[in-house]
């Protein structure tokens, strides 16, 4: 059995590439690290909704805000009794789900609903007026105090 001999050039390129995968390790661990009070940084928003008056809006709180004691199940149940479909989207046979974007506020009012992803101007606006009109919620805590809180929502259109 012939044993093969490292060469002493390769011993350097690999006591280089050790430190270099340690760095980026260090680099990546901390670049994943959560931050602490859970509303992300600007630079990482998608679509942010404007900021409430203390400057924050949250996605994920302690206390997420609640609808008439339901939930999201009740919420569900509200839009879909409240829910028109447009006669122009009837007319054309168009369905599809549209993406909503609101804020509860820290009085449990909804607002500054907008648009994500849309599927055809009659079924967007149907689904921000079913949204805008809506109840007031319970609104969400952090640290025990009431705070803004943004939620996506999907609204579904389908045709009997």
């Amino acid at each position: 059995m012939k044993i093969k001999k490292i060469k002493p050039g390769h011993w350097v390129k690999f006591l280089l590439l050790v430190p270099a995968a340690l760095f980026t390790l260090m680099c990546t661990k901390a670049s994943f690290e959560p931050e602490m009070d859970l509303a992300p940084p600007q630079s990482q928003r998608f679509d942010t909704p404007r900021k409430s008056p203390d400057g924050r809006v949250y996605f994920i709180v302690e206390e997420m805000p609640d609808f008439q004691g339901g939930g999201q199940d009740a919420f569900r149940k509200y839009i879909a009794e409240n829910l028109r479909y447009p006669e122009e989207a009837k007319a054309e046979g168009i369905e599809g789900r549209v993406f909503v974007q609101f804020r509860v506020k820290s009085d449990g009012s909804v607002d500054d609903a907008r648009i994500v992803r849309g599927v055809h101007k009659s079924l967007d606006n149907e689904a921000l007026r079913v949204i805008l009109a809506s109840p007031e919620w319970k609104p969400g805590r952090q640290y025990g105090k009431p705070v803004d809180v943004a939620f996506t929502f999907p609204v579904n259109f389908v045709l009997p």
